[in-house]
Parts: structure tokens; C-alpha cells; sequence
């Protein structure tokens, strides 16, 4: 088969991750499936919506876990009600929406980075959200230090779990 066409190598999209920091994404698509536990969960696939990194991908799951019936909610339930606040939507109470909803919505979030190991074995860094900012909490409550690399919310409950670290409450990945 020949080939016969226009190049334009500017135009690659690049995958590396965007530097730790504060970014606007917007929802571009979105997976609903359940989670091991079987509550409702949707991975969101976002773009950073402006400035140099614009573009760039981040995935994040959202697990939509009951608050339970004890006093204190089950651990985790506050975090996807935390991310929907941050995309505007309704986040207490009764909470009656679709998924789809959230396609096109933009959120402001304090990005880090995180080491992970592709399907072939190989070690690469990836976007991890640190935290969803919103206008009760605008800003990042523990921004990196240039050059420190992010610990996410799962390298947190891992340290936790095995007694290194200072740990965070739990979550449920």
C-alpha cells in the first residue's frame, strides 16, 4: 500500500507528564463500570484545559461508595463527593444524576506524578490528581516542593497499611 500524505511532526501529541502543580482539566470521556465491591464508579479521562501542558491527559477513578449506617461515614465516601463539587455538580444529599453529566465539565486540581509499571515491564511516570480544589478549599492544602515527587493517595494508604509514613485516612483503592 503506498502512503501519500501531509506530515506534520509539530503535531504529535506528547505523553509524558505534565510537571506536579495546580491545573484546570476537563472531562473529555468517561468509562461507568463497578467497582470490586460493586459500587458505582466512572473513569474519567481529562485534559489539562489550558496553558503550555494544554492537552495533556490525566485519568482518574471516581468510586461512588455509601456512607453506611454507622456514625462516622465509610471510609472513601467523601472523596467522589469531594470531585463532583469540584466539577459543580450537586455532591450532598440525595444525588440522582448521569454519569454523562460530567463529560465537558472542568475541575481545578492539584496534579503530582507517580512511578508505575507499564504492560511490557518498563517504569514510567504518570499524572496522579493529589487533591480537587474548589471554591471552600481553593487552593492546594499540601503543594510539592519543586522537584519532590507527588505521593498519591494510594502510596499514602500503602504507607499507612505497613506502618511507614504518616499516612491518610482510609479510601478504598
Amino acid at each position: 500500500m503506498r502512503i501519500n500524505m501531509t506530515a506534520d511532526a509539530d503535531s504529535i501529541r506528547h505523553f509524558s507528564p505534565a510537571p506536579d502543580g495546580t491545573y484546570v482539566l476537563q472531562v473529555v470521556d468517561k468509562k461507568d463500570q463497578a467497582s470490586k465491591k460493586g459500587d458505582p464508579q466512572v473513569i474519567l479521562e481529562m485534559e489539562i484545559a489550558e496553558g503550555p501542558h494544554m492537552g495533556r491527559k490525566v485519568w482518574h477513578c471516581l468510586t461512588f461508595i455509601p456512607r453506611g449506617q454507622e456514625k462516622q461515614a465509610a471510609p472513601g465516601h467523601g472523596m467522589a463527593l469531594h470531585a463532583l463539587h469540584a466539577f459543580g455538580l450537586p455532591y450532598n444529599g440525595e444525588l440522582n444524576f448521569d454519569s454523562e453529566e460530567l463529560i465537558g465539565r472542568t475541575a481545578r486540581v492539584n496534579l503530582g506524578t507517580e512511578m508505575y509499571t507499564n504492560k511490557e515491564g518498563v517504569q514510567r511516570h504518570k499524572n496522579v490528581i493529589l487533591e480537587f480544589l474548589t471554591d471552600d478549599e481553593p487552593e492546594a492544602k499540601n503543594p510539592q516542593a519543586s522537584g519532590a515527587p507527588a505521593k498519591s493517595i494510594k502510596q499514602t494508604i500503602r504507607e499507612k497499611n505497613t506502618g511507614e509514613g504518616d499516612g491518610l485516612e482510609d479510601v478504598p483503592f
